[in-house]
């Protein structure tokens, strides 16, 4: 059944018992990708924790309602819940509306749950120190197309992906790699991120913009009121690399995009001063660099002083939304 509903309960963070889950799967009209979630999801059913799905329907067309309601039918008490507003963060808000659970465990609808997947998560949930309100999970890249071999090193964060053994606190604990909350496999107490305001309407996804971070926004909320976000390579997925984004030209796109995330980032927990710091230097960049713009988006060449440049006018792009100067939709 697709409706609009608003309902919501959950409380707790870890400890004690397994706690009761809602898992929730967001899309906008790629049916292909969300099958693939689901079904791997249709296998882990008879799993505990106890837990219900929730599918966020963000085809503004209503295109994908039908099929939408045919991939649940496997799953008691599943619901495909539509979000009219377009967006990735309106779409998790939604999702957290209808949560009748103690979390919320949010896949990417191109993220597919290792076996286990579930059990992975209750055993994070039981080592997790007290006060836990996050749960990230170990993110493998399944590529569409082999990872090219001019993709910088240091760009792979960009795939949402976290191939990293271990668990530990977000931040504090020494990990084999980095990590992040990438809601791609990432797990919410839903009462606390409830109390803290859930996601907000920026940073976030809409149409073509690659503006991301409203996961992470979501988890340094939930660490400035005191709660933990841990990282447990037990809750398990693969995240779906889509052949579009070997591209120089995605990556590039990506990066601008962050910049812009993170211009936004500063001024919601450092302050306009922050931006006003921070700017001016990547405005010198995006001056001294902008030959580099002339280079074609089809080659690779010079491509990493090209993401510095792309992540600069990302940032310079986003600084009047930031600093309250234009309105934050003028960001993406």
């Amino acid at each position: 059944m697709t409706d609009q509903g608003t309902s919501r309960a959950g409380n707790g963070t870890t400890g004690g018992a397994d706690p009761s889950v809602t898992v929730a799967v967001c899309t906008r009209a790629r049916l292909h990708y969300v099958a693939r979630c689901l079904d791997a999801l249709a296998a882990q059913l008879p799993e505990s924790p106890p837990w219900r799905l929730v599918v966020v329907d963000n085809d503004v067309t209503g295109a994908s309602a039908a099929r939408l309601n045919e991939l649940i039918a496997p799953f008691p008490d599943a619901r495909c819940v539509t979000c009219a507003t377009e967006g990735i963060s309106h779409a998790r808000n939604t999702a957290l509306a209808e949560a009748r659970k103690d979390w919320i465990a949010f896949l990417d609808d191109d993220a597919v749950p290792e076996p286990g997947w579930l059990a992975g998560f209750a055993a994070a949930y039981r080592d997790a120190p007290p006060g836990t309100a996050a749960i990230a999970g170990r993110i493998d890249p399944e590529y569409e197309v082999p990872l090219p071999a001019w993709w910088p090193p240091s760009m792979m964060g960009m795939l949402s992906i976290q191939p990293v053994a271990g668990r530990g606190r977000i931040g504090y604990d020494p990990l084999p790699g980095p990590v992040w909350a990438i809601a791609a496999n990432l797990a919410f107490a839903v009462a606390p991120l409830v109390a803290a305001g859930g996601f907000p309407d920026w940073p976030s996804r809409k149409g073509t913009s690659l503006l991301s971070g409203e996961e992470a926004y979501a988890a340094r909320l939930l660490e400035e009121r005191g709660h933990v976000v841990w990282y447990d390579d037990r809750m398990r997925a693969a995240h779906t690399i889509q052949a579009p984004r070997m591209q120089p030209a995605w990556l590039l796109r990506r990066m601008s995009g962050q910049g812009a995330t993170d211009a936004l980032m500063d001024r919601a927990f450092s302050g306009r001063g922050t931006v006003l710091r921070v700017v001016l230097p990547h405005a010198w960049k995006a001056l001294t660099h902008s030959p580099l713009a002339l280079v074609p988006g089809t080659t690779p060449r010079f491509i990493g002083r090209r993401c510095g440049l792309a992540y600069s006018w990302g940032y310079v792009r986003a600084a009047p939304a930031a600093l309250g100067l234009l309105p934050a939709e003028t960001a993406r």
